[in-house]
């Protein structure tokens, strides 16, 4: 369903985890303690650039629908905090 007319789409947030090629995390750690945080994630692997972009893109299209105000978890089931 398409946005009202003359009313902003209001929509989410997205909270990236382990994702491969991000020189925050993954490109300074060695490869025992990258294995380490892939086993402690559900999915036990890191995840891709391209699936958070995907979800970034879910969030900016009109299927998001009547999501507002949430954060998307992308992060493979690491519970952090």
């Amino acid at each position: 369903m398409p946005s009202s007319p003359g009313r902003p789409r209001a929509s989410g947030a997205q909270w990236p985890g382990l994702l491969c090629g991000t020189p925050a995390t993954y490109d300074v750690l060695d490869a025992l303690t990258r294995q380490l945080f892939a086993e402690r994630a559900r999915l036990r692997r890191w995840g891709l650039p391209a699936e958070a972009g995907e979800a970034a893109l879910f969030l900016a299209s009109e299927q998001h629908g009547f999501i507002t105000g949430q954060t998307l978890d992308v992060d493979g089931g690491v519970v952090r905090w």
